[in-house]
């Protein structure tokens, strides 16, 4: 995957601090390229929260931008006089590709639309054996098998608030709560279940990624003390789009489906897998 690192300043009260932003480019649609600058770790002044998009930039076949919606600030508009949040910036060209001043130079980004943001994917293991014996020897095993298909997992107590507060009417001694990552230092998993990514793996595409989740899962369900397991994907996003019940086996072909529907957005999903 094209990746980039920039770091910027922001301040507030006179303090000053640096960031780490990350930036992921992928095929938005034949025509063009979209790069997204993520704020990966801070809440600002501007309300964004972790995980969220700062902005977004689509380049067209000139390798020139197109537009940049942005999320992270307000932009002010001399016209009406409107602060606009969020807002996307036009670029228009003329036949020699130099930049000329485009019909529409700013407008505002429709209420209701739905903006990039990065990828969480949880989950429930439900046990038939609420033994805490058992449910620590099952929590070895399991990132043991995320390990063997390069997936980050954080399991009980270790899952993000986010997830804990999602699944707080479900907690209990019968179900093990998870977090998928996609190494077992990230907090998202934007490239595992990301759509297709710019990448010089040929191993890399959105099919083979769910591939290495649904080997995973299937481990996971081999054992016969665990009745059903809950995924949630794009648990950030709401409100779910669909619901699957699904033979663990036929995981990778569903979901992929629902991507074909949503362009370059990931679904939001939740799939229920019994045993």
């Amino acid at each position: 995957m094209i990746a980039m690192f920039r770091f910027s300043t922001s301040s507030s009260n006179s303090t000053s601090s640096e960031h780490l932003e990350k930036s992921s480019a992928f095929n938005d649609s034949d025509s063009g390229t979209f790069k997204i600058w993520q704020n990966s770790s801070i809440r600002s002044r501007e309300g964004i929260t972790e995980g969220n998009v700062v902005s977004r930039t689509k380049y067209g076949n000139n390798r020139k931008p197109e537009y940049r919606e942005d999320y992270g600030h307000t932009h002010h508009d001399k016209n009406t006089g409107k602060d606009l949040q969020p807002h996307k910036h036009n670029y228009e060209y003329n036949d020699k590709g130099q930049p000329v001043k485009p019909k529409v130079p700013v407008e505002p980004i429709p209420l209701g639309r739905k903006k990039i943001m990065s990828i969480g994917v949880s989950g429930i293991i439900y046990l038939n054996n609420k033994e805490v014996s058992y449910k620590n020897k099952l929590s070895f095993k399991v990132v043991e098998y995320a390990s063997q298909y390069r997936i980050g997992c954080k399991l009980g107590g270790n899952v993000s608030n986010k997830v804990i507060d999602n699944y707080e009417t479900l907690f209990g001694e019968n179900i093990l709560a998870f977090e998928l990552m996609d190494t077992p230092i990230d907090n998202t998993a934007d490239v595992l279940f990301g759509n297709e990514l710019y990448d010089d793996s040929s191993d890399n595409s959105l099919i083979l990624r769910l591939k290495r989740v649904e080997g995973f899962l299937e481990d996971v369900l081999s054992d016969r003390e665990i009745s059903k397991l809950l995924l949630d994907i794009n648990y950030y996003e709401t409100p779910v789009e669909y619901n699957l019940k699904i033979k663990n086996s036929n995981f990778t072909k569903e979901i992929v489906r629902l991507y074909e529907k949503d362009s370059v957005f990931a679904p939001v999903v939740k799939v229920i897998i019994d045993n």
